[in-house]
């Protein structure tokens, strides 16, 4: 954490410093940091499937040494490369996240309304809510990342658009049965299915806009960084925080509103601006203005719970 806003103020000021080496060393060295922390808890626990995650973020800390290559005037393409190396990284960590987490989750509370009796349904049909496909489970992983790298080193390219358009209907399908509309009625289930729909439709819009079917790919970059990834963020934030301060799995209801306001947010970013390219401007002042509000409201709400003792009385 500390390197991570050293970094952020480092690079702000990086004009007086003596080199502007020191801000690119410094923000770098987060990402580096913390694959590395994280690292060896995940090796030890012999999981392999998730070997991936530092890996992923070692790529990221790369990326971020693009962008500071480019912003350096060494190579300046190596900017653009990075940005898309980064967004792409942080895409395939809400792919394999979300894949894992929103079917389970699902299960979990509609296992949990069913034992407490506030489901309508029976549990059988309960049961049968959430399913998988399989080729579809084992396809998703490797599809995106081919894609998105496709995408980082061809942008805009004819092979690139295919394989992101492949890719977007094997997370689609993926998805299509995980439950949402069982969801509806919890936030916390809701807020993540959402935000993992906001994966597809970037896929599908890169393959749009590489096709030129009238869809800027500013459209696609808005849909995967503001409503998948800060989506997912925001949705698997507001969950944990619950559970690891003992507190029970039912959101407070004004983060429906920080829900509400940062998928606007996402719309407006990229479906709106894609339709009405001459609000563009005013459009994206007032998204970046509900996605602050949204984390604002995320703040207010849960900073306390996060430096008060659990309120179940254990340890943390």
């Amino acid at each position: 954490a500390g390197l991570w806003i050293a970094g952020r103020i480092t690079v702000f000021l990086a004009a007086s410093l003596p080199t502007p080496w020191i801000a690119a060393a410094i923000d770098v060295s987060y990402g580096v940091a913390l694959a590395g922390v994280i690292a060896a808890p995940i090796f030890a626990s012999g999981k392999r499937r998730n070997y991936v995650f530092p890996v992923l973020l070692g790529v990221f800390a790369l990326a971020n040494g693009l962008c500071h290559i480019g912003a350096l005037g060494i190579w300046p393409e190596a900017a653009g490369l990075g940005t898309r190396l980064g967004v792409g990284v942080l895409v395939v960590l809400v792919s394999t996240l979300g894949g894992r987490l929103v079917p389970l989750f699902t299960s979990s509370a509609l296992a949990r309304s069913e034992r407490e009796g506030d489901g309508e349904e029976g549990p059988d049909e309960l049961m049968n809510v959430v399913s998988r496909v399989v080729w579809a489970d084992q396809a998703a992983g490797p599809a995106v990342v081919v894609a998105l790298l496709a995408d980082a080193l061809w942008p805009g390219s004819i092979a690139s658009g295919a394989l992101a358009g492949v890719a977007g209907l094997i997370v689609a399908i993926r998805s299509s049965g995980w439950g949402l509309r069982w969801s509806v009625g919890d936030p916390l289930l809701w807020s993540m299915h959402v935000a993992y729909l906001w994966i597809p439709i970037g896929l599908l819009g890169l393959a749009a806009s590489a096709f030129g079917l009238g869809l800027p790919r500013a459209f696609a970059v808005h849909a995967l960084t503001v409503g998948a990834i800060a989506g997912m963020i925001l949705a698997i934030m507001t969950r944990v925080v619950l559970g690891h301060t003992g507190r029970p799995m039912r959101a407070p209801r004004a983060i429906w509103i920080a829900y509400g306001l940062l998928h606007t947010s996402a719309l407006m970013r990229s479906a709106l601006v894609a339709v009405v390219p001459s609000w563009a401007g005013g459009l994206l002042l007032l998204s970046g203005g509900l996605f602050a509000i949204a984390f604002g409201i995320f703040l207010t709400i849960y900073a306390p719970m996060l430096v008060a003792p659990r309120v179940d009385g254990k340890p943390g």
